[in-house]
Order: C-alpha cells, then sequence, then structure tokens
C-alpha cells in the first residue's frame, strides 16, 4: 500500500510540508495510478485542519484515490515545535467526535472510503472503531536499535542489541502491564475491546501510556 501525507492544495500543504512538496506528492500519486497501483491519502486531523476535512475529501474524490486517512495530531518531533509555536495543537474532546462525524459524513457523501478502525470511532458506531493493539503487536526500532513502543510516541522501551527484542517486548513491564489493560478508565471500560483509547495521545498529555485517552469524549454515565 502506498500511502501520501498532505493538506488539500499547493498554498497550504506547502506551508508545512515546504514549497513544491504538493506538487511532487501529485506527481508520485499520477505515477503509481498510471502504473496500476491506486494510493491512499492521509492527513494529520488537528486544530489547523479541522475545517479542511470536507476539502481533504473532495480533492480524494477528484483523483479517485483508494481512501482518504486520518491520524490525529501528536505534538512530537517537529509537532512539538508546533504546539509550542501555538501554530497548531490536539484537538478538543468535542472537537474530536465532530471531526470523526465530519469524516464519516464526508466519506459517504464522496463514496471515497476512511479508515475507522481507530480508538473511539466505536462512540460513533457499534459497527466502527478497533483496539489500538499497542503492546500487543507491532515494533518499532531505529536505526540504532532503540525498541518504541510506537511510531509516534518519543520514548524507547530499551536497545534490543544489548537487551534482546524478545525480552524487551515480553518481559518489559509496560509491555506487560498494556497487555493486561492496567489502563486507567480504558481498561475498564465497556468499549475497550473496540477502542482501548489511544495510547500516543495519552503519553504525550500525561507522560504515561496508562491514562485515559484525551481525546475520548464519554463522560461518566453516558452510553
Amino acid at each position: 500500500m502506498y500511502s501520501f501525507h498532505w493538506r488539500p492544495d499547493t498554498e497550504r500543504n506547502d506551508i508545512v510540508r515546504g514549497k513544491g512538496s504538493f506538487d511532487k506528492m501529485m506527481a508520485g500519486r499520477s505515477a503509481l495510478q498510471n502504473a496500476g497501483i491506486n494510493p491512499t491519502f492521509q492527513a494529520v486531523l488537528s486544530f489547523r485542519t479541522k475545517p479542511w476535512i470536507s476539502d481533504f475529501f473532495e480533492v480524494a474524490d477528484k483523483f479517485k484515490v483508494s481512501a482518504m486517512n486520518f491520524a490525529r495530531f501528536v505534538p512530537q518531533g517537529r509537532g512539538k515545535i508546533l504546539a509550542e509555536n501555538q501554530k497548531d495543537w490536539p484537538l478538543t474532546r468535542l472537537e474530536l467526535r465532530d471531526a470523526y462525524a465530519k469524516i464519516l459524513e464526508s466519506s459517504s457523501k464522496t463514496g471515497i472510503a476512511t479508515g475507522t478502525n481507530l480508538p473511539l470511532f466505536v462512540l460513533l458506531d457499534p459497527e466502527l472503531g478497533a483496539h489500538g493493539k499497542t503492546g500487543f503487536q507491532g515494533v518499532v526500532v531505529d536505526y540504532r536499535g532503540n525498541l518504541k513502543l510506537t511510531s509516534r510516541a518519543d520514548f524507547k522501551l530499551g536497545n534490543i542489541l544489548k537487551e534482546g527484542l524478545e525480552n524487551l517486548f515480553f518481559t518489559h513491564p509496560i509491555m506487560k502491564d498494556l497487555r493486561e489493560r492496567r489502563i486507567e478508565v480504558c481498561g475498564i471500560c465497556e468499549y475497550y475491546d473496540r477502542c482501548g483509547g489511544d495510547r500516543n495521545a495519552s503519553f504525550v498529555e500525561y507522560g504515561s501510556f496508562f491514562k485515559k485517552d484525551p481525546g475520548c469524549w464519554l463522560q461518566p454515565g453516558m452510553r
């Protein structure tokens, strides 16, 4: 699968990703489609990009790509610089709820698929959503052998060259606690199996992978 990360037009895309990046992305999209490979588009979902959801789908529909997907803004790396300079930031609980609803609406309107196998979507539709599986499957190893829990959180579990991949994956306390669902609120939530909360969002907001997803709009007593 080929995926392009972008903004919906040249001006908005190039402000963040650099001059000429939109044209290069579209050239790559065209080359793939001419070769019989239909890529997906992916955008960061944030305070800045939330008003553009319909625009993203309109462009995706125009070029008939296979899907228009979104990833929540995580203020790590370059995202941290944007947040510190107050140029962008994560959506609040209710903003995220409304954004996800708009994504579903735009997907239905255009016929362009969108990824809903993510935490929190189950709160909008019981047939949607999926557990993020952080701690259960998948590993991220950097060029120095450092094992990371996810690619988006700036946290290292250890070094596989020194401590061993199997050892870290199966015995590290964080990995074990995640698999045993020792997560505040999310761990006992009725939607855990189809949600579990976003562990990246928890880490960035609280410095811990074991807090309630700060984007969850479900309140005590709500169903």
